[in-house]
């Protein structure tokens, strides 16, 4: 695996975190994009617990994510 894949996916994961409340087009953007093209498992459990907090319409921020 190559360290930059790792990095991008860290990159993307950031700015989901930086992006707070994203609007409807990147909210769904972000629901159809399935988890699994995250290498890392610990990637893919906090995509999953992003896309969770945006359909149920709640913040995304690094709080909300850790405790989901």
């Amino acid at each position: 695996m190559a360290e930059t894949t790792i990095q991008a996916e860290r990159a993307v994961l950031g700015a989901l975190l930086l992006g707070g409340n994203q609007s409807t087009e990147q909210a769904q953007t972000i629901l159809g994009t399935d988890p699994d093209v995250f290498f890392l498992k610990e990637h893919r459990d906090i995509y999953r617990a992003i896309r969770s907090l945006i359909a149920e319409g709640n913040p995304v921020d690094l709080v909300t994510v850790t405790i989901r």
